[in-house]
């Protein structure tokens, strides 16, 4: 299952975002897997993540900061790279 998540979300669909911590977001609404590509490097699935949940972290002006409050801690994490 992780594979077939892995290999819906190609780096052709991050989204970059303006954020001192994430560099780039992707979700897959079928599997509602958000993938996070972090500036250091590291790369994370969150599963079950609801889609109005992506909708405001895309619209926060703080990533990170919604990051922290929101996704963080709150859905089951792997990561990736």
């Amino acid at each position: 299952m992780i594979s077939t998540i892995c290999a819906c979300l190609l780096s052709s669909q991050l989204l970059r975002v303006a954020s001192r911590s994430i560099a780039a977001i992707g979700y897959d609404l079928e599997s509602a897997t958000l993938r996070l590509v972090f500036r250091k490097g590291q790369v994370d699935d969150y599963y079950e993540v609801p889609p109005v949940i992506v909708s405001q972290f895309r619209a926060a002006p703080s990533k990170g900061r919604y990051y922290s409050n929101f996704i963080k801690g709150h859905f089951n994490r792997q990561r990736i790279q």
